[in-house]
């Protein structure tokens, strides 16, 4: 069973997701540095690993330019609804793991 929230709209910034299972947690980030915390049992060890610097300029300069008449963005709503079918699909599944 996997429950979730999420507030885009909080005045504070809460960076923080905790996936918890019968043998352990694993605690991360999404847009902040902070490492990835793994506990099982009574170990408990941080993965730091850095942000790739200007993940998601690239596609946002393929929109810009389409917007200009300037190229093509090789994404679009097709594509965005693939994208959602298979994070749906794969949801879907973790429910029942």
């Amino acid at each position: 069973h996997i429950n979730g929230i999420w507030n885009f709209a909080s005045f504070k910034n809460n960076d923080h997701s905790v996936i918890v299972g019968d043998k352990g947690q694993i605690e991360f980030s999404t847009f902040e540095n902070n490492p990835i915390v793994l506990e099982t049992g009574s170990q408990k060890q941080e993965f730091h690993i850095e942000h790739l610097e200007n993940i998601q300029f690239p596609l946002i300069e393929t929109m810009v330019n389409e917007m200009r008449g300037e190229g093509e963005c090789p994404s679009n709503g097709d594509s965005a609804a693939e994208t959602s079918r298979l994070m749906d699909a794969i949801l879907d599944r973790l429910i029942w793991i």
